[in-house]
C-alpha cells in the first residue's frame, strides 16, 4: 500500500486470497469477478484507474464490459448500474465512487462488502 504523491491511495496487486478454503468455488458472481480485477489489477482511490490498479466502479465497468472502443454499451450499463445500485445499497452509501475513496476505506473493506453481495444478490 502506497500514498502517490498526490495523495492518492494505491494497493498492489496481489495473489493473497481471504475466507474459508473448503469455500465452494463451483460458480461465480459478478461480485467474485470484481474482486478478482481488484486482486489481480491492485486497487486505487481518488481516480478511476492508475496504471492496472483499479477503483471499484472501474472493476466493475470492466467486468460488466459496460464499454468499449466503440462507446458504452446499453445492457452492460444497465448491469453496471444494477450493481453500483446493490452495492451502494449494502454500503449504506449514497456514492459509490465516495465509499471507495474515503481515507478510512481499507481493502479488506472491500472485500467485505464484495463478498456481501455475492451473496445477497448471487443472480446479478
Amino acid at each position: 500500500m502506497t500514498h502517490g504523491g498526490d495523495g492518492n491511495l494505491e494497493i498492489g496487486p496481489t495473489s493473497v486470497r481471504t475466507g474459508p478454503a473448503s469455500q465452494p468455488t463451483g460458480s461465480t458472481t459478478v461480485y467474485d469477478d470484481v474482486l478478482d480485477a481488484l486482486r489481480s489489477g491492485g486497487w486505487t482511490q481518488g481516480r478511476r484507474t492508475h496504471r492496472s490498479r483499479l477503483s471499484i466502479t472501474a472493476a466493475i465497468d470492466l467486468v460488466v464490459g459496460s464499454t468499449d472502443d466503440l462507446g458504452p454499451k446499453a445492457a452492460e450499463l444497465v448491469r453496471s448500474a444494477r450493481v453500483r445500485n446493490h452495492l451502494s445499497e449494502l454500503a449504506g452509501a449514497a456514492s459509490l465512487v465516495a465509499w471507495n475513496d474515503d481515507r478510512e476505506r481499507t481493502f479488506e473493506d472491500l472485500v467485505s462488502l464484495l463478498s456481501m453481495a455475492a451473496i445477497a444478490f448471487p443472480d446479478d
